[in-house]
């Protein structure tokens, strides 16, 4: 079973600062993130200058309009790949969601590893089919959508032979636990996704370890360095002490799942020889004796034989003489 692949969204926390945006990337490092994810866009190709502003958005800033907020987040070409090689020195894969097809083709050139789609993007089948087209594992973020939505474009990628993994979302910023709704999980299982991943827009992790157990092997978690940033998305975000612990609790719940495969432990085969009980007769018999069920009991230690076996061999005639308490072996027996 695959290990949780945790990542650390970045996104715009950066604030349009490459320096800050390298804290981050050391951030999420230390924090054991599994990658980083920026965001990949021009403010030009992305929204037009009447794009209103989301309740959550205009909480951080009032001054600034939807435009001028994305133009003041965009990372140029050449931000972005001094960040993929930053990230690539400190050992902490990038990765960072394309916008527009001219982004994801940058993207490609740098020759990132994986990619991820925005969850607003499930509508932009162009993007869609140009993500595919690169056959790289692709994860796929599911807020606002539709299950027919979900089906069409988990197509585009089957048909174009690329691997995906649908990110169950929830798009509040934050989202109240109420409404995180991993039962939908259950919807996404069977349309052709490698795995199941969840894109964690709640406070703190009992989401994520539930999610663990309904078999998401992917998360993904906003991170700042301070959630009193003015940024649009620092406030909904984990700032670094619990992203940390974040990433633990995820861990330790993947490590509970342990195998599917029905064996003991070997701590509890050592307990099974004392606690489990053997088959022993229930009192002194001589050679000769017809032993019975009714002749036997049930006790501690697990060494002997058990009550299946006794079943199969009695009644059966002792060819040597037995006491009380003593286990019943198979060679006591004429039978």
């Amino acid at each position: 079973m695959k290990p949780p692949f945790i990542i650390a969204e970045i996104g715009v926390n950066h604030d349009g600062d490459v320096r800050k945006a390298k804290k981050l990337i050391l951030e999420a490092k230390a924090c054991g993130a599994s990658a980083v994810k920026f965001q990949s866009f021009s403010a030009e190709s992305l929204a037009s200058v009447n794009t209103p502003k989301v309740d959550y958005q205009k909480k951080r800033d009032r001054s600034s309009s939807h435009f001028e907020m994305l133009k003041s987040l965009e990372l140029s070409f050449e931000e972005q790949e001094i960040l993929q090689k930053f990230s690539l020195q400190n050992e902490i894969e990038f990765m960072s969601t394309p916008y527009s097809c001219d982004q994801a083709e940058f993207l490609e050139s740098l020759g990132v590893g994986k990619f991820k789609t925005a969850s607003a993007d499930i509508v932009d089948i162009p993007l869609h089919k140009k993500i595919a087209s690169f056959k790289k594992l692709t994860f796929i973020s599911t807020g606002m959508s539709s299950i027919d939505e979900i089906v069409l474009v988990s197509k585009i990628y089957i048909q174009a032979n690329c691997p995906f993994v649908l990110m169950h979302a929830t798009s509040e910023y934050p989202c109240p636990i109420e409404f995180a709704n991993l039962r939908k999980l259950e919807n996404l299982r069977n349309l052709g996704s490698i795995d199941l991943g969840f894109s964690d827009h709640t406070r703190g992790s009992i989401a994520a370890v539930v999610a663990v157990g309904m078999g998401c092997t992917v998360f993904e978690k906003h991170l700042t360095s301070d959630c009193d940033d003015l940024g649009p998305d620092h406030s909904a975000s984990a700032d670094p002490q619990e992203f940390r612990s974040y990433v633990n609790k995820i861990n330790f719940a993947w490590k509970s799942l342990g195998s599917d495969k029905a064996e003991m432990s070997a701590a509890e085969s050592e307990m099974s020889q004392v606690s489990r009980k053997s088959v022993c007769y229930s009192k002194d018999f001589e050679k000769g004796y017809t032993v019975t069920l009714e002749d036997l009991k049930l006790i501690r230690p697990g060494t002997g034989v058990s009550w299946w076996t006794a079943e199969k061999i009695l009644p059966a005639t002792l060819t040597t003489s037995v006491k009380a308490n003593e286990q019943l072996k198979p060679s006591d027996f004429n039978y």
